[in-house]
């Protein structure tokens, strides 16, 4: 039998499933964003193929120098439905895991690109889908052994050093809200993963980006360390 070190672990998401990510739903966020709150969940979606397994590294590509990251907890969906109730949405849920909402700031915050979404930022899709820029795992939490993913204390260290700490019972839109809100009109399938968003800290608030060779450490409790180390954007394909 191989050692546990031995074995490659994948993120819990399949090919064909969707990424939609909360925009601002942790108050602090809002004040570093420089955003109110939004009213009601708000979302945007990342493309699969920005997925990472645990392990895998974070491109600092060259395209962005101000690369950040973003400690979120992900709902994996195990039960399709659309338009659902707030109060049936957990029957929809497969598990929780870890997710590094891995973000391409200057992409975001480019006087350059139309005033599409000047409140949140403006290239939403390259600021947060560059390959890797979605980090997951190491593990789905299933969710017979927790029901939701609060209160939890989320934290995110660079280099041992702390930069992200918060609880997710400081989640303002909580899970029944947001996947009620996400499948109004579209269908949520078994595998589709639901970022809730993150806390402030990180390179939005005080300009530290990350850069080669940092380690990045997410870690939500009783769920897990996501580990990633950042690795300069050195080849085409």
């Amino acid at each position: 039998p191989r050692q546990v070190d031995q074995i490659k672990v994948l993120a819990p998401f399949e090919a064909g499933s969707k990424i939609l990510a909360h925009v601002v739903n942790y108050y602090g966020h809002d004040k570093e964003a420089k955003v109110k709150v939004p009213a009601k969940p708000f979302f945007f979606q990342k493309p699969a193929s920005s997925v990472a397994n645990p392990g895998d590294p974070i491109i600092a590509h060259s395209a962005s120098s101000k690369l950040d990251h973003e400690i979120e907890i992900a709902i994996v969906i195990g039960r399709a439905g659309r338009n659902i109730a707030p109060q049936d949405a957990l029957a929809h849920v497969a598990g929780y895991s870890v997710l590094n909402d891995v973000s391409y700031r200057d992409f975001q915050m480019n006087d350059g690109y139309p005033d599409l979404n000047t409140s949140y930022g403006k290239n939403w899709t390259q600021a947060k889908g560059l390959d890797g820029a979605c980090p997951m795992g190491p593990v789905l939490v299933l969710v017979d052994e927790m029901p939701e993913p609060y209160p939890l204390r989320k934290t995110c260290r660079v280099n041992g050093v702390l930069r992200q700490d918060a609880s997710s019972a400081d989640m303002i839109h909580k899970v029944p809200a947001l996947i009620a809100e996400v499948s109004k009109g579209m269908t949520l399938w078994p595998g589709d993963v639901i970022a809730t968003g993150t806390p402030a800290g990180g390179g939005l608030g005080d300009g530290v980006w990350l850069k080669p060779g940092d380690v990045v450490e997410c870690e939500v409790e009783n769920i897990g360390v996501l580990r990633s180390l950042v690795m300069a954007d050195t080849a085409a394909v």
